[in-house]
């Protein structure tokens, strides 16, 4: 006995296809190719959210009272913050920590390979649900 054909993933009964898959395996230059690219995206938007601040701060005289309290505090003439500095100094950990991270994540995939090969890997269950009648 044939099943009716399925037009939108519904099984005869009327409920959701429900498909059980399991991750064996991550390719590794895939983790290395996405982690490097969450990563360097990360650190652009740790960037753009430190030059943002520091203009606003900038604006409003923060970073001169700060000059100003260390400048009092280390009995110095003449304390200032070198902003581009700061800049590359950042940006340089940063793509220090970036790569750190990357090859982390790489390495948890390769542990995550070996142990998929030995206990079976994640289950993944997929349901296909279409709410507005299957378009």
């Amino acid at each position: 006995m044939s099943r009716p054909p399925q037009t939108d993933g519904r099984v005869a009964s009327g409920r959701p296809a429900v498909t059980r898959q399991t991750v064996r395996r991550l390719d590794l230059w895939t983790v290395l190719k996405v982690s490097l690219a969450f990563y360097l995206v990360a650190l652009a938007a740790l960037i753009l959210a430190f030059v943002v601040l520091w203009l606003v701060a900038s604006s409003f005289g923060v970073v001169s009272d700060v000059e100003d309290f260390m400048t009092s505090l280390l009995s110095t003439k003449d304390f200032t913050f070198l902003s581009t500095r700061l800049l590359i100094g950042m940006a340089l950990v940063g793509l220090v920590l970036v790569t750190l991270l990357t090859l982390i994540t790489v390495i948890a995939a390769a542990f995550y390979n070996l142990f998929a090969d030995t206990i079976g890997g994640i289950e993944v269950i997929l349901v296909e649900d279409r709410p507005d009648g299957g378009s």
